[in-house]
């Protein structure tokens, strides 16, 4: 192995265990006024999977994209665990849309899943790296005149998000393979978005 391989992937190394070091520590809710501390895992909620034709009909029949419960027939209820498993009749999965109202659940479910991977118990054999992204907080740090500079970009990104001891050579993580990007509150900044476009 070529040194400068070996340095990548030790760089690889050392910033999966800062982003598992963090993600272990966010297993608790931020309390709503005197409210004590939860943890996620008794605020999880279960998953309900729809195969395209139906979320594709149900997708039509819908005036607003944003905030809505899936109801009715065509739903079946998927471990979390074998969210990724291929079906007989569809294409491999390459990305999953969490969508539900207001306070349904959503933003505690993809906090859970970054503890889960963090501790070695949801998707390792999967994903060498996680990556999970609140959008309420990065929505307004973007700078339109470095906007052609992704590195940059996602070095902003990576200083909102804080993640302890963690340095600019860490970001080169997201330019590898093998990775899982969770965009967490899309539905809480798209109507700030439309506004400031």
């Amino acid at each position: 192995m070529e040194d400068s391989e070996r340095y990548q992937r030790t760089l690889h190394e050392e910033a999966t265990k800062k982003m598992k070091d963090y993600y272990k520590s966010q297993d608790k809710l931020v309390p709503l006024f005197d409210d004590p501390e939860q943890s996620t895992d008794a605020c999880y909620i279960k998953l309900y999977l729809l195969n395209q034709t139906i979320f594709r009909q149900r997708k039509e029949q819908r005036t607003s994209t944003l905030d809505y419960l899936i109801y009715g027939t065509g739903q079946e209820t998927v471990e979390m665990q074998g969210i990724w498993n291929e079906t007989d009749n569809e294409l491999k999965i390459h990305h999953i849309s969490i969508r539900g109202e207001a306070g349904s659940g959503k933003s505690v479910l993809t906090q859970r899943i970054a503890y889960l991977w963090a501790n070695h118990q949801l998707w390792n054999d999967r994903f060498q790296w996680l990556l999970h992204i609140p959008l309420q907080k990065i929505a307004h740090i973007f700078d339109n005149n470095e906007k052609n500079n992704v590195k940059y970009q996602w070095l902003k990104i990576m200083n909102e998000l804080n993640i302890p001891q963690w340095i600019t050579d860490d970001t080169d993580i997201v330019y590898s393979k093998n990775g899982l990007l969770i965009l967490d509150g899309f539905d809480e900044i798209a109507n700030e978005l439309i506004r400031d476009h």
